[in-house]
């Protein structure tokens, strides 16, 4: 699954993809979490446009109180183009939110779960698949929302955990948001570019949601290299 990632600023010299995520408006942190307003990119006439979701996907047709009910933060790649709850949004709405990396939790370790910080082993900026939908409530509000599509996990990272976030590198974000990468298919086998992840244990403040600063994402250990596919 994928319950946090991170995004460091964005560095001069970056190639014409990367040229929008200079906006002010662009939300960085070592500890973006659900609920969450997060950055997004989307397609319009051909050019990257960043816009700004709710992270947890609320389906336009619902009709439940999103503040009451757990948020679908993930799809399944495998299913997301037969659910009902993300069908529609797979092949008409997709987004793309720029990652630094992620945190996953590990199963219990002494009585409880160790959180470990997950990035690249390129270093690069990589695009977190996702798909959006507009809810608008009794009252009128409109919320436009996001959930991450998410992978089995090759066996490498199994002993993390036996989900991965789709990456796409950045030379597929448009490919993606235009739909010519179609299927489901065509998704996980772009994915597969991003070929190893850098895997190192944090400390536990991660897990308090509000807390951005990028000290939450220093490890005391060397970090490990894992295959990604």
């Amino acid at each position: 699954m994928c319950g946090r990632y991170f995004l460091s600023e964005v560095v001069e010299g970056i190639n014409d993809t990367l040229e929008v995520l200079h906006s002010p408006d662009l939300r960085t942190g070592a500890n973006l979490a659900p609920t969450e307003s997060v950055s997004g990119l989307t397609l319009n006439a051909g050019r990257l446009e960043l816009r700004k979701f709710r992270w947890g996907l609320i389906p336009s047709w619902s009709r439940r109180d999103p503040a009451r009910e757990r948020p679908l933060i993930n799809a399944r790649i495998e299913t997301v183009g037969e659910k009902p709850s993300f069908k529609e949004s797979f092949y008409q709405r997709r987004t793309v939110l720029p990652a630094s990396g992620f945190i996953e939790w590990r199963g219990q370790e002494r009585g409880r779960k160790v959180p470990y910080r997950v990035e690249p082993s390129s270093g690069e900026i990589v695009g977190l698949a996702g798909i959006w939908d507009s809810w608008r409530s009794p009252r009128g509000e409109v919320i436009h929302s996001v959930a991450v599509l998410t992978r089995e996990a090759s066996s490498d990272f199994q002993a993390i955990h036996h989900r991965l976030p789709v990456m796409l590198r950045q030379g597929d974000w448009k490919a993606y948001l235009s739909g010519k990468l179609s299927s489901a298919a065509d998704v996980l086998q772009a994915a597969t570019l991003v070929a190893t992840l850098d895997v190192a244990p944090i400390g536990t403040g991660i897990n308090r949601p509000g807390r951005q600063d990028a000290e939450l994402l220093k490890s005391s250990k060397p970090a490990k290299t894992l295959k990604a596919s």
